[in-house]
């Protein structure tokens, strides 16, 4: 998608009273965590990621559309190996932002509970 498409979309979802959005962008992290109350912020295993994103490709579950390739891209595989670093700094960047409620998740039962509790 367009980057400036994107971003006046981003820009009309955070205006509304309440929202929901998915995704660790850097670039526009801490635009969305000044005005948000909460953060739910997941830190699976590398593992656990790297297995569910085998079985996305293989059960054809694409979340971001397109005709994938039938095995995640090395990209891909890249990126969520290289996650947990960047996934410190962005913790690190949201801890900045005066008031807001931050949840690491770190498993699968810590997202049911916190699930549960929503």
């Amino acid at each position: 998608m367009d980057r400036d498409l994107w971003t006046a979309r981003l820009d009309a979802a955070l205006a509304g009273e309440s929202w929901i959005v998915d995704g660790n962008f850097s670039g526009t992290l801490l635009k969305r965590a000044y005005r948000a109350a909460t953060v739910y912020f997941l830190m699976l295993p590398r593992t656990r990621c790297l297995w569910r994103a085998f079985w996305r490709e293989r059960l054809g579950r694409y979340p971001h559309g397109g005709h994938p390739p039938k095995w995640p891209s090395r990209e891909l595989l890249l990126d969520i190996w290289g996650f947990p670093p960047q996934a410190e700094w962005q913790l690190a960047q949201l801890r900045t932002v005066p008031g807001l409620k931050i949840h690491v998740l770190r498993s699968d039962a810590e997202v049911r509970a916190a699930l549960a509790r929503a």
